[in-house]
């Protein structure tokens, strides 16, 4: 691709980019392969409310712009880059997303109704994910082998395959190898009369040894 003709719409790969003044960013023109450019603060078109600015070329190739020409002036109307889009693997059509040369990318599933939001976390080289799954009515929140799921009925806890929790209408499920409840009071079962329950004595765990047991005033067990 080289320098172009008096034809109104062309191609050519963009060699950089700068940010005007006024916020908006431009681009120039030319051919990889030399490395020459023939446009300079070339405006480009998009979407009102969504900002994309190309990638830079390396030694994989570069972002190629779609041009029109009218007289002197010149617009970007369009932009194709396919270095990084077959890391995607193969999408489902309709699907829509935004995609960066790292890690970070959103998408949009229209099979699943699913919104995934995805990067990895630099230092345990591990991903970091959000993914609302409208298919299974479930949000998961997943930080390498550690994760939150949530539907309408429960969210579960994970750690590292570890410890866990589970809240649900039924109850509260705690598995792991230690549990530590460091408060200035602890209340189990349902004692009545009110929110928290009232400190009876009667209700106090036994603490010490036989025959020497006395009611716990800071642990209080339902009757």
């Amino acid at each position: 691709m080289g320098m172009p003709t008096e034809q109104l719409l062309d191609t050519a790969d963009i060699l950089g980019t700068k940010l005007e003044n006024h916020g908006e960013y431009s681009c120039t023109l030319g051919e990889l392969e030399s490395g020459k450019g023939w446009a300079k603060g070339v405006p480009a078109g998009g979407f009102s409310g969504v900002v994309s600015i190309p990638d830079p070329p390396d030694e994989t190739g570069a972002c190629v712009a779609n041009f029109i020409r009218d007289g002197n002036d010149t617009l970007i109307i369009g932009t194709r880059d396919l270095r990084y889009a077959e890391r995607l693997g193969a999408l489902p059509a309709g699907t829509r997303g935004f995609l960066t040369r790292g890690e970070a990318r959103v998408l949009l599933n229209p099979e699943t109704d699913s919104i995934f939001i995805s990067t990895v976390n630099k230092k345990a080289d591990l991903q970091q994910a959000i993914v609302l799954d409208a298919t299974e009515g479930q949000t998961t929140h997943l930080c390498g082998n550690t994760a939150i799921t949530q539907t309408d009925e429960e969210i579960t806890f994970v750690v590292n395959g570890g410890a866990s929790l589970r809240l649900s209408k039924d109850g509260v499920f705690i598995t792991g190898n230690v549990f530590v409840c460091c408060t200035a009071t602890a209340h189990i079962g349902d004692m009545g009369g009110g929110t928290p329950p009232p400190n009876t004595p009667v209700n106090g765990a036994g603490m010490g040894t036989s025959p020497a047991v006395a009611a716990s005033t800071k642990v209080f067990l339902a009757p």
